[in-house]
């Protein structure tokens, strides 16, 4: 898939006019939505080969399990921050070539990572902490404005009680899904996790 490494990239419409608004402690909602966002379970899409490969290789992170969504507070919103910062500060990007010498492997990042393997490394430490595996899912977007072989990209969605929620090695802050300037091709489902679906939009 060639998922590519964009860090310290700003979101690319609207920044200069985004308002910030109290969504929780740390989440960051533009000013202007981009539509409403749903999960379709009747629109399949293709389960990524590098996520295939993963689960081949450490399937006890492919489990599946019953959906769950997660009822917010304070804790929750610090633990989400925190684990988000952790990782996009001390991962340094690096493509799979790179990292692996092969166009495409999905592996948790240690010190260095491509796009996955930052959101592998995020939703297993949630996870490790007691966060439900079916509400962190990863997704599949397209980058707008940037050339084609970085335009791909993957996010962990995280639903919770105040919405679906992006953590992005792109952006340090947390935002709604509803509110990324993304094209959203296709995300895994909660309960299993080698089960994806397609998004639709409606404005």
């Amino acid at each position: 898939m060639g998922l590519t490494v964009t860090v310290g990239r700003k979101l690319a419409a609207g920044v200069l006019a985004i308002a910030i608004f109290a969504f929780g402690p740390s989440l960051v909602i533009a000013a202007q939505s981009s539509g409403t966002l749903r999960i379709n379970p009747d629109r399949p899409a293709v389960v990524p080969k590098g996520f295939i490969s993963f689960c081949f290789r450490e399937p006890q992170h492919c489990l599946p399990a019953p959906p769950r969504t997660v009822p917010m507070d304070e804790s929750r919103w610090s633990e989400l921050r925190s684990v988000n910062n952790l990782y996009n500060a001390t991962v340094s990007p690096v493509t799979d070539h790179q990292r692996h010498g092969v166009q495409e492997r999905w592996e948790h990042a240690d010190k260095f990572g491509d796009c996955e393997d930052y959101v592998l490394a995020k939703k297993s430490h949630l996870v490790a902490t007691g966060w439900p595996r079916s509400s962190l899912l990863i997704a599949v977007v397209d980058i707008p404005n940037v050339p084609p072989l970085e335009r791909r990209h993957a996010v962990l969605l995280v639903k919770t009680n105040e919405g679906i929620l992006v953590l992005d090695n792109r952006e340090p802050e947390i935002h709604s899904w509803e509110r990324v300037d993304y094209k959203w091709i296709s995300v895994q489902s909660g309960s299993n996790p080698y089960v994806w679906h397609r998004v639709d939009r409606s404005d």
